[in-house]
């Protein structure tokens, strides 16, 4: 810790609260960085370099001040930090009449400095925080630094996390925002992504699915409760789940834009209600192909026959007797296969957008000739 020119002069002004007696604040080179009396700054003061060696209190007397450049008459005592001389606090007087007042003016420029150090620390870890959530979406960035920042900071970057994106109003204040945030239990990471737009990552536990689901709908209560206090701000939600958080970020894009294109009623947007506007409406191809994929993975591993059952069903306009004539099935049979289709997926063929959601997914991942 280092006492820089506007640290010295909070030293100074909180000195004169104390006493009514000229005060200066040295460097640790001895310079006069901050004073009762401007005109002496920039000057060295050869007490402070007495009391910087010596590590002691140094009292300057009359005779003394005449033969010692750039000093008054007066008691110099060190400042401490961590058990080091970090600079030097002189007050100007005669020492007998100024004595009794040294170590409270000492003790007030050590309180000053410890509040500085602490509020650096805090702003420090502020940032690197931000700096680590901005990293932690960035699917480009460095993985090593990526890990090396979360073990400082003690983040588990291995925890199942949900991706809020809050689009702040015009009257929103962001930086207000961002430290209730910060105030909130549970380790949240916030950062701004832009003027408009914050983003939230907020960790999750369960051991099954439905109890990381519970644990996300938790998540998401408190943090409509903090911010949907202004009435301005629209909040997208990703998927909870293991996967990476770039994805989890660009399925939260994904439902935002939707959201906010679609003019929906509501201010909260899930992606689940808006994957096929979110996958249409993205701008990162590869994500969107990997969330083509996922969804037709999970058909893929049960087998040949649901996806290719799937893609004679719309070859046939939903036509369940003509897909099950072309398939040499029965009915009851192809039914039976599109249950299975939306128990996999999680999806209801009934539903137009959860209908249309696959038809978009078997498009895209069907390869050209």
């Amino acid at each position: 810790m280092q006492i820089d020119t506007q640290l010295a002069q909070q030293i100074v002004s909180r000195a004169q609260k104390i006493i009514h007696y000229a005060v200066n604040v040295m460097d640790s080179a001895g310079y006069i960085i901050a004073s009762s009396h401007p005109a002496r700054l920039q000057q060295k003061h050869e007490g402070a370099v007495v009391a910087l060696s010596a590590g002691r209190t140094v009292e300057i007397t009359e005779v003394m001040s005449r033969e010692m450049r750039g000093v008054k008459p007066g008691v110099n005592l060190p400042i401490f930090f961590q058990n080091e001389v970090i600079g030097i606090v002189g007050i100007s007087g005669e020492p007998e009449d100024i004595r009794q007042y040294g170590e409270l003016v000492r003790m007030a420029a050590e309180m000053t400095v410890e509040h500085a150090y602490l509020l650096e620390k805090v702003s420090w870890n502020l940032q690197n925080r931000q700096e680590l959530l901005l990293q932690w979406i960035d699917a480009s960035a460095d993985p090593d630094h990526l890990k090396a920042l979360a073990v400082r900071l003690k983040k588990d970057i291995n925890q199942p996390q949900g991706i809020a994106l809050c689009r702040l109003g015009a009257t929103s204040d962001p930086t207000l925002l961002l430290d209730k945030l910060e105030r909130q239990p549970g380790d949240w990471l916030s950062a701004r992504l832009d003027p408009q737009t914050l983003i939230i990552a907020l960790p999750l536990s369960g051991k099954t699915p439905s109890a990381l689901s519970a644990r996300w709908e938790q998540q998401q209560r408190a943090l409509e409760k903090l911010l949907l206090t202004d009435k301005t701000i629209h909040i997208a939600y990703s998927p909870a789940g293991h996967c990476a958080i770039p994805d989890l970020f660009s399925a939260a894009q994904g439902a935002l834009a939707a959201g906010l294109k679609l003019n929906l009623d509501s201010k909260i947007y899930h992606y689940e209600n808006l994957q096929l506007a979110s996958l249409l409406l993205s701008t990162n191809s590869d994500w969107q192909q990997r969330e083509v994929n996922r969804i037709l993975s999970q058909l893929r591993e049960r087998g040949p026959d649901l996806l290719a059952t799937v893609m004679i069903w719309f070859s046939n306009d939903c036509n369940s007797e003509l897909a099950a004539n072309q398939l040499a099935i029965h009915p009851n049979s192809l039914r039976y296969r599109l249950n299975r289709v939306e128990e996999i997926c999680q999806l209801n063929l009934a539903n137009f957008q959860h209908r249309a959601l696959l038809y978009g997914c078997v498009i895209l991942a069907t390869p050209s000739n």
